[in-house]
């Protein structure tokens, strides 16, 4: 087949995807779809519903995030294809408002993760690779969109605009431009390397064998061919913030300095030579000890590992935004966990003036302050602390044991009192 290049609607025909976020606005009526976009061997490409048709067109707000998905078939029977992602930006100086540094997205294909950034990141990455697909093969990509929680009234009514290029390259290797500046797994971009290393078969199975003090131990399934495993966490799930490009061929880390009480996601991939493969399961824990200033784990950077090289090209990627000096990074909600200490010390302080009249003696008598005790206390491990109920949560079973001990003391003393008098 005398075929080199085949481009999703010709060179300057464009997708156009309308993001609209209206903060506290009102409804829009323009709805918004998924996307199919289709090419085959003997015609132009197409896409549904339309090319005019808007990716995104919501109303969002602050923490919201709305999820949409770009089918993309190759229906050429003989040729397998990369696809190769371009967006820019179409605001313009009247319309501009920051709104896109507000703006977080996700682009997912099942496990592999193609980026992780701003809006605004997103429009400078340049060309990306969104891998290659076989003939006659279908993907699916996962397009998030979420608005900051912190974002505010200044951005009520705003919107942003950009546009997207796939480019559908065959029989031969697609050639964009990456960004200059991204690094990934010790890749620089700069320079488009050529990376022939077979991928690993499979992803690893991930799991967390020990969750120990302001620690935990991964533990993984070993996958072939692999020189070495890479690993990523975030705060969130699918957000993974911090990571570890090369922690050697084996198939445990311990993961030390987390901060306890908060809830942190796992992922590990191996990876051969240059090549990663795809990404493992997602482990989900919870460490105990000392609350600590969020930071990097000792092995861990502040950055998204994505896919490194597929068909020979570095994915561009954005770090993320730096936190405002003396910003929160917790995203857990508190609840007052003293109320139930407070509780328990009211019906123990009533069960001790009425167990205080009682003539005889007896240990049974201890019985309900202890009960009461181990209630309280299984109440809190229900709840249970995070990153914004404070230091002091960590010890609920000390004041549990106290005040546990006073009502056995009071009920005592006062009893002894009245028999006094």
């Amino acid at each position: 087949m005398n075929k080199l290049n085949l481009i999703f609607f010709e060179t300057k025909t464009l997708f156009t995807l309308l993001l609209v976020v209206l903060a506290f606005g009102k409804f829009s009526p323009v709805l918004a779809v998924d996307l199919t976009v289709t090419c085959a061997s003997d015609g132009p490409c197409s896409m549904a519903p339309s090319p005019s048709a808007a990716l995104f067109y919501d109303n969002v707000l602050p923490g919201d995030s709305v999820v949409r998905t770009v089918t993309v078939i190759n229906q050429d029977p003989n040729d397998t294809c990369s696809l190769v992602l371009d967006a820019y930006s179409n605001d313009n100086e009247e319309i501009y408002n920051g709104l896109a540094s507000q703006l977080s997205l996700n682009i997912d294909e099942g496990t592999s993760n193609w980026y992780i950034g701003t809006l605004d990141d997103f429009f400078l990455a340049g060309p990306m690779s969104l891998g290659s697909m076989p003939p006659s093969s279908t993907k699916y990509f996962d397009w998030t969109v979420a608005l900051n929680p912190e974002a505010g009234n200044e951005y009520q009514n705003a919107r942003t605009i950009f546009d997207f290029d796939l480019a559908f390259e065959c029989l031969g290797p697609a050639t964009p431009t990456p960004t200059p500046s991204s690094t990934v797994l010790g890749l620089s971009a700069a320079g488009a390397p050529v990376c022939n290393d077979t991928v690993p078969a499979s992803a690893p199975f991930l799991s967390v064998i020990t969750a120990g003090s302001n620690s935990m131990d991964l533990d993984w399934t070993s996958v072939t061919p692999a020189t070495h495993y890479m690993i990523r966490y975030g705060l969130s799930s699918g957000n993974y913030i911090y990571g570890a490009p090369n922690v050697g061929n084996i198939t445990g880390f311990l993961v030390e300095q987390l901060s306890g009480g908060t809830t942190y996601y796992f992922q590990v991939a191996g990876v051969n030579g240059c090549m990663p493969g795809p990404w493992s399961n997602e482990a989900t824990i919870t460490p105990t000890g000392q609350i600590l200033v969020e930071a990097p784990a000792p092995g861990f950077e502040e950055v998204i590992l994505g896919e490194a090289t597929i068909e020979g090209k570095p994915t561009p990627i954005s770090e993320p935004a730096p936190e405002v000096a003396g910003a929160s990074v917790c995203e857990d909600k508190g609840y007052p966990w003293w109320i139930f200490l407070v509780i328990q010390l009211i019906i123990g302080g009533i069960y001790a003036w009425m167990a205080s009249s009682k003539k005889e003696e007896s240990l049974t008598l201890w019985i309900p302050p202890i009960v009461f005790g181990v209630i309280s206390q299984l109440v809190h491990w229900y709840f249970g602390c995070n990153c914004a109920t404070g230091p002091w949560c960590q010890w609920y079973w000390l004041f549990n044991l106290l005040i546990v001990i006073i009502g056995i003391i009071g009920r005592d003393a006062l009893g002894k009192l009245l028999k006094s008098d």
